[in-house]
């Protein structure tokens, strides 16, 4: 699930997404997971990744220095709509539906939103 503490970079966050309880979990292997999580929780979530057992090719996480800096220089959607078209990815699964209308938008592919369950057309 989505974090449910705000990412002030502190251990309660990193306590938050240690300790995550999955909403999903994919049955077969996936391309890529694009994130907005920070690179400094790479570890956390990897071991997270692999103690839930997903399969994955890449792990992309945000290179911003903070969570402050994240937020007020990175647009979320635009960045991971960046990576779906980079990797040629044949569908995103975004957990926000905020987010999944404005991934399509941008990256002119159809992505799943799980908030919804909904499929957003470019």
């Amino acid at each position: 699930q989505d974090p449910t503490i705000y990412d002030d970079d502190g251990i309660d966050y990193q306590n938050n997404i240690t300790n995550a309880i999955p909403l999903h979990i994919p049955k077969y292997p996936v391309k890529a997971i694009c994130t907005s999580r920070l690179e400094r929780w790479r570890s956390i979530t990897e071991n997270w990744l692999q103690y839930y057992g997903v399969k994955y090719g890449k792990l992309i996480m945000s290179s911003y220095a903070t969570a402050d800096e994240r937020r007020k220089k990175g647009d979320k959607s635009a960045y991971k709509a960046k990576y779906y078209v980079n990797l040629n990815g044949s569908l995103f699964i975004e957990s926000s539906s905020h987010q999944a209308k404005r991934i399509a938008s941008i990256a002119k592919r159809n992505v799943l939103s799980l908030e919804d369950k909904k499929i957003y057309l470019p």
